[in-house]
């Protein structure tokens, strides 16, 4: 098709085009307002880490494959944060609904990436998630004679509010490729007649 021709296509069609978009455009906000609370969470930074005796040396805390324990014990950690028994427990502890994502940033390092609902406490659920964490490795630690312990923790905290425009203009988007795509299709099938 000659770019005249789709140019002077979209002249003739502009009015069922524009209300087209604007019908999806508000469908892409009430499907909003009806399903999209927005976002509440934070960003939690975990360190794992490991008490030493004096009595050990450091060349015992490394394996064959050149590895840290502590990163082998952090991925551990990691696995435990997709057990759904885990999540049960911090849900009943935070009082809400906690979501994780997981990914291991380096060696020691966790970055867990927790949703609440828009009522929850974030600081909370923070503390309902470590508190859980500790509880696990506590027990890790008396069942493996071990001395494995969460160093460092901290937070960032996000609120992400409904996602109206950007609901409404994929929305819009969504229908004029739809429209138009429709329209050509009708024109082809006429003029192939």
């Amino acid at each position: 098709m000659d770019p005249r021709e789709f140019l002077n296509f979209i002249w003739r069609h502009a009015v069922v085009i524009l209300m087209v978009t604007v019908l999806t455009a508000l469908l892409g906000a009430s499907y909003t307002w009806r399903f999209d609370e927005g976002e509440k969470g934070g960003l939690i930074f975990l360190t794992m880490g490991m008490e030493i005796p004096d009595a050990i040396p450091a060349a015992y805390l490394v394996t064959s494959d050149g590895h840290n324990v502590v990163d082998h014990f952090t991925e551990t950690v990691q696995g435990w944060l997709v057990n759904p028994a885990l999540d049960t427990r911090i849900d009943e502890l935070a009082g809400t609904d906690v979501q994780l994502a997981i990914r291991k940033q380096e060696k020691q390092n966790l970055l867990v990436t927790m949703t609440v609902p828009m009522e929850a406490d974030v600081a909370q659920s923070k503390e309902a998630v470590l508190t859980v964490i500790n509880q696990d490795i506590d027990i890790y630690n008396e069942v493996t004679n071990s001395d494995y312990v969460l160093v460092l923790s901290s937070i960032s905290e996000f609120e992400t509010p409904p996602q109206y425009a950007l609901n409404m203009i994929v929305g819009g988007m969504l229908g004029v490729v739809f429209i138009t795509l429709l329209m050509l299709f009708g024109d082809y099938i006429l003029k192939s007649k």
